[in-house]
């Protein structure tokens, strides 16, 4: 299930009578279904884009597609990154943040932007903010919480302490102050 950044919408992944893969969305304001749309695959999960007009899917085998909602067709195809647990997608609509259960990231646009290592752990949660500043927030499975400047990846900006045990997700304010 995902729901877009004002509330307005809902999305979510079932599968049809013939136990196809369906993309569903939903007007959250007067439950009007706005979409219905067939996938090839089998889909992990889903997020919008900030204007609401696009969704992101991550796929079982490992590369994500991005969906015009308008036109319920598939506009882009990430490359397959191999043990991908979790992914994002960007403020600004022009990445894909993808972690691995191995602890990397991989960093994927129209232009493939790059990959970079986080730590020996399976990252489990991954949360985006780009604009004036960039950011990303990594959770891996140690509980270990890493604070990184996308514009500089040779090393996380902060590593965040005090989590005892599994981390399931986590999650930057907009305003960047707050996790």
């Amino acid at each position: 299930l995902a729901i877009n950044s004002d509330g307005s919408r809902a999305a979510t992944l079932a599968t049809s009578e013939d136990e196809e893969p369906i993309l569903f969305v939903w007007n959250t304001e007067n439950g009007d279904q706005l979409n219905q749309i067939a996938l090839s695959g089998d889909p992990r999960n889903l997020v919008f884009s900030q204007d609401s007009d696009r969704i992101a899917i991550s796929f079982d085998d490992g590369h994500c597609s991005l969906f015009d909602l308008e036109k319920g067709r598939q506009i882009e195809s990430t490359p397959v990154v191999s043990g991908m647990s979790t992914f994002a997608l960007s403020s600004d609509d022009s990445a894909l943040f993808v972690a691995t259960q191995q602890g990397d990231i991989a960093v994927q646009s129209l232009l493939s932007l790059g990959h970079f290592r986080t730590g020996q752990n399976a990252i489990v949660s991954l949360d985006v903010l780009l604009g004036d500043t960039t950011k990303l927030l990594c959770g891996s499975r140690d509980g270990q919480i890493t604070l990184w400047d996308v514009s500089d990846l040779e090393a996380p900006a902060a590593t965040l302490e005090g989590i005892a045990g599994p981390l399931v997700t986590c999650c930057l304010s907009p305003d960047q102050n707050q996790f």
